[in-house]
């Protein structure tokens, strides 16, 4: 069985699991199919309800490995010992693991998973210096980014494959050492329905005033939604009001509509709060423009999902959003008045709305389409091979299973092991799949 440590924070009410963010079964069941046999590895909050838009997870007690509940530094601090030997426990049995990074569980977990020998496999999903450049950490920042490079480094280190979710940019900031197999493929899970059949044409876009469609997180400011704000206040001063729809919930929320008050743009904006993923379709199926002026990246679930249904995107040229959207409608982020100008410019002409509409169909059915999902298999197919291959020689000699993956290839040669970095270059001839030269 293969371990899945998840940062996501699930919920229990009544005898039954919910996401808050979405990670339904449809995610697990493309890990069932991937990798086979796996067990989750999350915190898990005991609540009344659940959080407003939380979908159901399915997956049995047996696949579900609780550990110690924590949310933001102070408490991952404070709880520190109970969270070092909750997954102590849940990790023991396991026989291959699957982390994704930047997150604390996984910093966390790292030297049980080295001291185990057993293979890892990392989803490189965003870049951590880049979320504490904008002060996520609170007055912690400075230091809790110099951890978190330091752990993230030990991690790429210690991982025998990585998939990055970005064609190139993860690639460059993080670069994984020689000899790891690499991929580099968009993580989002996005079925058929999802896609809008033919692109929006100028007759789509005659609302006036325009409908603007923001949707992240409201946990930490890096999504961008004060800039987005104040772009909307400069709008209506210029004589050119929109209306703006805002998706999403956390610990800001409170300071998001005190800033809606103070820039008097409450007949302007909508906060939705966390809603439903069919309705998060519906309401990018009515928007004239989704906006996402993040002040860091990975690769957005959101725009790619805004994309599918052919809605025009106007985001900031953070992270791999460059990859997703034409230069031509990118700002830098934090740049309010060239974010209200590029709002400006696309609302104003129906005729751009509806050729952004086509590309973005376009763009969005490339990073989701046959190719990727081929991506996918063949890198979790040779991870699989690898857990396989190592199962039974660690069974053979498991007083010696903590040197494997240490990078002491003499010490593992002399106890019977073949050294374990190549492992998936051996098994793997693809060319998306290969291990980088020395």
């Amino acid at each position: 069985m293969i371990g899945v440590i998840c940062e996501e924070r699930f919920q229990r009410a009544a005898g039954h699991l919910y996401s808050p963010n979405g990670f339904g079964d449809a995610l697990w069941e493309r890990y069932s199919a991937l990798i086979g046999d796996f067990a989750v590895v999350a915190r898990i909050d005991s609540c009344r309800s659940p959080a407003q838009g939380a979908v159901a997870v399915t997956l049995p007690a047996r696949q579900v490995r609780q550990i110690a509940y924590f949310q933001g530094p102070g408490q991952l601090v404070s709880k520190l010992p109970q969270l070092l030997w909750s997954l102590k426990q849940a990790l023991r049995d396991l026989d291959g693991f699957i982390i994704r990074c930047p997150g604390a569980v996984s910093l966390a977990a790292l030297p049980l998973l080295v001291a185990s020998g057993k293979p890892i496999a990392v989803e490189m999903v965003g870049d951590p210096r880049a979320v504490f450049r904008t002060g996520a950490g609170g007055t912690a920042s400075s230091l809790v980014n110099g951890l978190v490079r330091f752990g993230n480094s030990r991690i790429l280190a210690a991982a025998d494959a990585i998939a990055y979710v970005t064609a190139d940019y993860l690639q460059r900031e993080y670069p994984p050492r020689a000899g790891k197999m690499t991929a580099g493929f968009s993580d989002v899970l996005l079925s058929e329905e999802d896609f809008r059949d033919r692109p929006r044409g100028v007759e789509d876009f005659q609302t006036f005033p325009a409908r603007l469609l923001f949707a992240g997180t409201m946990e930490q400011n890096y999504k961008g939604i004060d800039t987005l704000l104040s772009a909307v206040g400069l709008l209506k001063l210029m004589g050119r009001p929109v209306q703006l729809r805002v998706v999403g919930a956390g610990r800001l929320m409170g300071e998001v509509a005190a800033r809606v008050r103070d820039l008097s743009v409450g007949e302007s904006v909508t906060l939705l709060g966390q809603i439903p993923n069919s309705e998060l379709l519906g309401e990018m199926d009515r928007a004239d423009l989704f906006v996402l002026p993040s002040r860091t990246e990975g690769l957005p679930r959101t725009i790619i999902e805004a994309m599918a249904r052919g809605t025009p995107v106007v985001a900031s040229s953070v992270g791999g959003v460059p990859e997703l959207i034409s230069d031509d409608y990118l700002v830098g982020p934090d740049d309010v008045r060239a974010l209200a100008e590029k709002i400006s410019m696309c609302v104003a002409d129906p005729a751009t709305l509806a050729l952004m509409s086509e590309e973005n169909l376009l763009r969005a059915q490339a990073h989701v389409g046959s190719k990727v999902k081929q991506k996918r298999q063949q890198f979790y197919g040779c991870f699989r091979e690898m857990v396989e291959e190592t199962r039974p020689r660690r069974a053979a000699a498991p007083g010696v299973a903590a040197a494997a993956g240490t990078g002491n290839e003499e010490l593992e040669r002399a106890k019977g092991f073949e050294p374990s970095t190549p492992t998936l270059a051996r098994l793997c001839s693809t060319p998306e799949l290969r291990p980088l030269d020395s």
